[in-house]
This record gives structure tokens, C-alpha cells and sequence, in this order.
């Protein structure tokens, strides 16, 4: 559920911060955004070109994993 997920980045923030390593977060702006896709993922894909590279991911679940590699490529 949302707990887990909000553990997860908690807890992957705050080791990363521990080794002085920044983090951020993709958060969706609005439900209507979250509601649809192509709207969400053009957001996502402007989201991840503003991240400095290299960069590493972990998404919260496996369904985000496969939205954020196929907005990728």
C-alpha cells in the first residue's frame, strides 16, 4: 500500500543522505495527472531529463519501474 511505498523512499532518502548523496523525488502533481497517462508520462520524461547524469532510479513498485524504463526509451 501507500505506507509501503512512502517507507521505501524514506528509507533509501535518508541512506543516501547518510553517504552525501542527494535525492529526488518524483511526485505526480495532481490526480487528474496521475488519471492519465500519456499526460503523466510526458511530465515523467521531463522530470528525468532535468536529472543530473549519471543518475540512479529505484521506483517504489514494479508497475513505476516499467512506466519510468519505457519512458526512457
Amino acid at each position: 500500500g501507500q505506507s509501503l511505498v512512502v517507507g521505501r523512499e524514506e528509507g533509501f532518502r535518508e541512506r543516501l543522505e547518510q553517504t552525501g548523496v542527494s535525492c529526488a523525488v518524483y511526485r505526480v502533481a495532481s490526480t487528474k495527472l496521475h488519471d492519465d497517462w500519456g499526460r503523466e508520462q510526458h511530465a515523467l520524461a521531463k522530470w528525468l531529463a532535468s536529472l543530473p547524469k549519471p543518475v540512479g532510479i529505484l521506483a517504489a513498485c514494479d508497475v513505476r519501474g516499467h512506466q519510468i524504463l519505457d519512458t526512457c526509451q
